[in-house]
């Protein structure tokens, strides 16, 4: 696979989160007979993009990481350390742009207090998973 296909399958992946956050959820919670509420959607949809970009992260670096050790012959120490950063990058940034957002605050705090541990439970898992899948194929 190329570069270019790797990106596009991340944004799809992000954006079929971030499209699942605004037509779902963010319809979801408006309250009938008032203006539609931005707020709500963009919310919504920010919380939804932040998980697509977290387990969009850690599936393009993980197959990425796993087409150069199985096919290329990559040091597998080289490939689990960009597992791990990506893990922890996939974790970081998408917290960043929950808090960077300025929408969540006050009782929505809970979804950066909430969210920011469960990102970092799914980056292990993909962590754990590619790890797994490097030293099985890899002979260095």
């Amino acid at each position: 696979m190329t570069r270019g296909k790797f990106s596009a399958v991340w944004f799809a992946i992000v954006g079929l989160f971030t499209g699942y956050g605004f037509f779902g959820p963010g319809f979801k919670n408006q309250i009938y007979g008032t203006p539609f509420s931005w707020e709500l959607a963009l919310e919504a949809s920010i919380s939804c993009a932040a998980f697509g970009i977290c387990i969009a992260t850690n599936l393009v670096v993980g197959l990425i990481v796993s087409i150069g050790v199985r096919v290329h012959g990559a040091v597998r120490d080289n490939a689990t350390l960009i597992l791990f950063l990506s893990a922890i990058v996939s974790t970081m940034l998408p917290t960043l742009i929950l808090i960077g957002s300025g929408l969540f605050h006050g009782e929505r705090a809970w979804t950066i207090l909430l969210g920011t541990p469960l990102m970092a439970a799914i980056s292990f898992l993909f962590f754990i998973a590619f790890t797994i899948f490097v030293f099985r194929v890899s002979r260095r």
